[in-house]
């Protein structure tokens, strides 16, 4: 993968890139953080594309929903 010439929909859509995101502990965490050190220039598509899996994740994962209903719970009672 040439990710230097990636965009913010192309990290979005990468399968490790999502892996990464979304478990920081998983076996592409020391790639992906190497990765960034060494291409600065696309920080910003990187954080862009991030955000973007978070979100996505959290609107389409039913633990999400199930979460925020308990701690509504308790905030409420």
């Amino acid at each position: 993968m040439n990710y230097t010439q990636y965009l913010v929909e192309d990290f979005v859509l990468d399968p490790s890139f999502k892996e990464w995101v979304l478990h920081s502990k998983s076996a592409h965490n020391a790639f992906w953080e190497l990765w960034i050190a060494q291409n600065l220039h696309k920080y910003d598509e990187i954080k862009e594309a991030r955000q973007i899996v978070l979100i996505l994740h959290n609107m389409f994962n039913p633990e999400v929903d199930k979460e925020m209903d308990s701690r509504w719970v308790e905030v409420c009672n």
